[in-house]
Order: structure tokens, then sequence, then C-alpha cells
């Protein structure tokens, strides 16, 4: 059991997630679907839902904002491409997870010993978590600047978006890398903000 368990951290280690993701809704249903090939009818001349193109958290397209037809032909191209490129890719990656879990079922795969270091860290872990439940306590005033600030962030970043998308990236080049040494937080959602800040207010 415990052998399993160390393969799958493995394998977690080894395949990352799909850098681009299309995101879509079924008009009928509501539904949300993601997916990391493109759906048939991006930007393409067939009808369909509205497409959200992510590549590695980052907006990089959306078939809302019309663009002209030699854009869409490369952003169409562009995408293709990509897919299969992360198709090879995944199939590597199945062929080297599936000898690496050959080796470790046939027992040829010595463990590296578990440093001291590295089994004080969760306690240290749970010392900063247990410490997390003291927040800062915000005025009213202070809820409703944040408010203000979250709808300014939504206009400023709806308008990079759409400025990214219409040329920003240019066909056949991927998004700008970003700095590694540059921290960064979790992403989190506008409706858990809010919830948040009046959590806050009401105290």
């Amino acid at each position: 059991m415990m052998r399993s368990g160390i393969v799958l951290l493995l394998l977690l280690v080894m395949v990352p997630a799909s850098a681009r993701m299309y995101q879509w809704s079924d008009p009928d249903s509501g539904r949300t679907h993601f997916s990391g090939e493109p759906p048939a009818w991006y930007r393409s001349d067939a009808n369909g839902p509205r497409v959200f193109v992510f590549d590695r958290g980052q907006l990089v397209d959306d078939t809302g904002v019309s663009v002209n037809a030699e854009r869409r032909r490369a952003l169409r191209q562009q995408a293709l491409v990509k897919a299969a490129d992360d198709q090879e890719a995944a199939r590597r990656r199945a062929e080297e997870s599936a000898a690496l879990q050959a080796e470790f079922a046939a027992g040829n795969t010595a463990l590296p010993p578990l440093l001291p270091q590295a089994a004080a860290e969760p306690a240290a872990e749970a010392g900063m978590i247990e410490a997390a439940p003291e927040e800062i306590q915000l005025t009213e005033e202070q809820v409703n600047e944040l408010r203000d600030l979250v709808a300014d962030w939504e206009a400023r970043n709806e308008a990079a978006n759409q400025q990214q998308v219409q040329g920003v990236i240019e066909p056949g080049s991927s998004p700008p890398a970003t700095d590694a040494d540059t921290p960064s937080t979790p992403p989190i959602s506008r409706e858990e903000l809010l919830r948040y800040l009046d959590s806050q207010a009401a105290e």
C-alpha cells in the first residue's frame, strides 16, 4: 500500500497540469466544460459557444472578441498544432510512468531516506496553520475600500484581456514567461473575496 502511494506521488510530480485550457458553456444545459484540446468550432466559420483560452493561468484568447480573418486562422492553427504537441508529450509521459511503475513493482528502485529536516517540516507547517485564525479585523470603511478595489481590478482586467487577445500575443508565439523569482499567491475568486469582506463587515 505504501509503495503504491509513493508511485502515485512520483507520477503527480512527473505529469504537470496541462498548460493550455479551453473553457466554454453549453447553452442548452448551462454546464461549463473544460478541455485541453480546442473544440471543433474554435475560431472556425462554424457557430458555437464562446470559448475562453487560458495558458499557464493567463487568458490568451476569447472568441467573444472579434479579430480579422488572418488572425482567426493563425489562432486556430496555433491551437491545433499545440494540441498535437501536447498529445505527443502526454504519450511520452505515460510511457515513462509505466516504466517507473514497473521498476517499483519489481523492487528494483531504491527509495531515498527521509531526511530529519523533511520530517520536521510538516510539524512546522502545522504550527503555522494553528496560528492562522488570528485575522486582521477590518472596519466597515476598509471593507468598502476593498470592494472598490475589486471593482476597479475587474474593469482593468477585462480591458487588459481584450488588449492581449487583439494582438499582444503574436501567432505561433507563447505568452510571456513569468519571473520564477517573483513570489505568487494562489488565485481567489471574486465570490470568495466578497464573502470574506461581508464577514469582516459583520464583525
